[in-house]
C-alpha cells in the first residue's frame, strides 16, 4: 500500500496549506505527482478521497496530474530513455532512492553512468482552492 503513506503526506500538506490561507472548505485539489513515486493513479485518487475524510478537503474535486519521467546524460545531454522506467514494480523500488535510479541507468550515446533524474520526482501540492 505504498499509495496510503504517500496519500497521508498529500493530504497532510494540502490541509496544511487551506489552513494557512484562512479556507475552510476546499473545493478543488490539483497534484502532480512523478511517476517515479511507483503509484497507480486510481488507487493514489481513492486514497486521497478516504484521508480526506473528515478534514476540509472531504468533496474536493481531485485532478491529478501524473509527470513522466526524464532523465539526461551529465556528459554529453542526450535524454536517456530506458524500459525499466516505464515498469510500476521498478519504479516503487526506486520511489525510495533515487540515487539509486540515477547509478542503474547510462548513456547509450557516449556509455557514460553520470546520468540526472530531470523530471518524474514531483510531489506537489499545484493549487488548494476553496
Amino acid at each position: 500500500m505504498h499509495e496510503t503513506s504517500v496519500a497521508t503526506k498529500v493530504v497532510a500538506a494540502s490541509v496544511e496549506e487551506a489552513q494557512r490561507r484562512g479556507l475552510h472548505q476546499v473545493r478543488a485539489l490539483h497534484l502532480r505527482v512523478g511517476v517515479l513515486w511507483g503509484i497507480e493513479p486510481t488507487s493514489f485518487a481513492f486514497q486521497v478521497t478516504v484521508f480526506a475524510r473528515g478534514t476540509l478537503l472531504e468533496g474536493a474535486h481531485l485532478t491529478l496530474e501524473m509527470v513522466p519521467s526524464l532523465a539526461r546524460c551529465k556528459s554529453c545531454g542526450m535524454e536517456v530513455k530506458d524500459p525499466r522506467l516505464d515498469e510500476p514494480g521498478f519504479l516503487h523500488n526506486l520511489a525510495h532512492g533515487m540515487i539509486l535510479v540515477e547509478a542503474l541507468l547510462s548513456c547509450r550515446r557516449c556509455g557514460d553512468g553520470a546520468v540526472a533524474i530531470e523530471q518524474g520526482r514531483e510531489l506537489d501540492v499545484v493549487e488548494v482552492e476553496g
